[in-house]
């Protein structure tokens, strides 16, 4: 994780957006060669990712796809309460966390598999969104 979670500050710190993905998709060749991956594991591992970051204070706008994906990025986050501050987009809230999380004070969309705008990153991106 150190070269991800260096190149993924370096990013942040350049001012740029980040995605951190496992695969595109069930075309894309490493989901040939390592099949499905274990939703807790992957959550582990952007949850600590995001973490590490928003502690840097390179980040505090958060966003984790995958319903059960979430749950387990909020765990290694150290988020043990959540309130919706905003209906961003239709079945897509904008949370905020209790203030001992690690990432307490940062903007989290939280967006299971099925639903949500195909769009919903790019507008989460954009300045001054909603809450």
């Amino acid at each position: 994780m150190d070269d991800l979670e260096q190149r993924t500050a370096a990013w942040l710190a350049a001012g740029r957006n980040v995605v951190v993905h496992t695969t595109r998709g069930t075309q894309d060749p490493r989901y040939a060669a390592a099949g499905p991956v274990d939703a807790s594991h992957v959550g582990e591992l952007l949850g600590t990712l995001a973490k590490t970051m928003a502690v840097k204070g390179l980040t505090r706008d958060i966003a984790v796809l995958g319903g059960d994906t979430s749950s387990h990025a909020l765990l290694a986050m150290g988020v043990s309460q959540l309130r919706v501050a905003a209906q961003f987009v239709t079945a897509v809230p904008i949370c905020r966390t209790d203030s001992t999380a690690a990432v307490a004070d940062c903007r989290l969309l939280l967006k299971g598999g099925q639903v949500g705008p195909i769009d919903v990153l790019q507008c989460f991106a954009q300045p001054n969104p909603t809450a």
